[in-house]
C-alpha cells in the first residue's frame, strides 16, 4: 500500500502543470545545487548532477540511473558519458514510458531499487538522485549496489536525511532509513566496505536553495494573477512538511573496493 501511494504521489507531483512549468519543462524533479550564479531549477538541476558526477574519472562503460523519474537525470548521465552504455530504472510505469519517450537510446526497466535484475559485477556506476531514503531498505539497496558494481566501480547520490519520527508526518519516508547525521551516514557506508570519495553535506546549496526559489516561483504566480490563493497553499504544502524533517542533503560518491 505505501508503494503504491508513492508512486501516486510522485506521478501526481511530476505531471503537474505548475510542477513541470517550475523546471522549465525539463522533466528534472529535485532540489538542485543553488550556486550564486543559478537562476533557474533547471539550472540548479544541471548543477547537482554535474557536482556529482565529477567524482567519476571513467568515462566509458555502463551506468544505472536508479529511481531514474522521468528520466533527466539519465540524459544528463548520457551527455557527460557520452560513450558509455546508460541504463534506468524507476518503479513507475508513467515515469518509465515518458523517460523511454525522451532517451530512447538508454535501457529502461520497471525496478525495485532494492532488488536490481542485473547480474554481479556488471556495471561501472550507479546514479541516485534524491531517492535512497524512500527505499526499502537504504542498506538492502547499499548491499545491491556492491553486488551489481565492478571492482573500482561507483555509487554517486544526492541522500536526504531525516528527523527521528520523520515517518510520522511523512509516510513515504521508511523509518529503517532514520541515520543520527553525516557520521553515522559514513559508518553505514564503511560498514559495507565502500571506499568513501566524499559525502559532503549541501543543505544550504540544495535544500535551502530549492525552498527559497519554489516560495518565490509560487507566490510570484499568485502576485501576478496567474494562480489563486488557494492552488498556493497547496502548491508549498509539501514543502512546508519537509521543514521539521528535513536535517540534511548530501551529495555522496562511494567507490567499490
Amino acid at each position: 500500500m505505501m508503494l503504491k501511494h508513492l508512486i501516486q504521489q510522485y506521478d501526481a507531483s511530476f505531471y503537474n502543470n505548475l510542477f513541470v512549468e517550475y523546471y522549465g519543462g525539463s522533466n528534472y524533479a529535485n532540489f538542485g545545487y543553488w550556486d550564486k550564479d543559478i537562476q533557474t531549477a533547471r539550472e540548479a538541476s544541471d548543477r547537482l548532477m554535474e557536482k556529482l558526477l565529477s567524482c567519476v574519472p571513467k568515462k566509458k562503460g555502463v551506468f544505472l540511473d536508479v529511481a531514474c523519474g522521468k528520466g533527466a537525470t539519465t540524459e544528463f548521465v548520457a551527455r557527460f558519458f557520452p560513450d558509455a552504455q546508460i541504463h534506468g530504472t524507476n518503479i513507475s510505469e508513467k515515469q518509465i514510458r515518458t523517460a523511454k519517450q525522451n532517451l530512447p537510446k538508454a535501457h529502461f526497466s520497471l525496478m525495485d531499487a532494492a532488488n536490481l535484475a542485473y547480474a554481479d559485477n556488471c556495471l561501472d556506476g550507479l546514479i541516485c538522485i534524491e531517492a535512497a531514503f524512500h527505499f526499502y531498505t537504504r542498506k538492502l539497496f547499499f548491499k545491491e549496489a556492491l553486488r551489481v558494481l565492478r571492482a573500482g566501480g561507483y555509487l554517486v547520490m544526492s541522500d536526504v536525511l531525516f528527523y527521528e519520527g520523520a515517518e510520522e508526518k511523512m509516510p513515504s519516508f521508511h523509518g529503517e532509513n532514520y541515520l543520527v547525521d553525516c557520521s553515522q551516514y559514513e559508518e553505514l557506508c564503511r560498514g559495507f566496505g565502500l571506499n568513501i570519495i566524499k559525502i559532503i553535506d549541501a543543505t544550504k546549496e540544495c535544500w535551502h536553495g530549492h525552498y527559497w526559489n519554489v516560495v518565490r516561483f509560487i507566490h510570484q504566480k499568485y502576485l501576478q494573477g496567474e494562480i489563486s490563493y488557494k492552488s498556493v497553499q497547496i502548491s508549498l504544502e509539501k514543502t512546508y512538511k519537509l521543514i521539521p524533517v528535513l536535517h540534511s542533503y548530501l551529495l555522496v560518491c562511494l567507490q567499490k573496493k
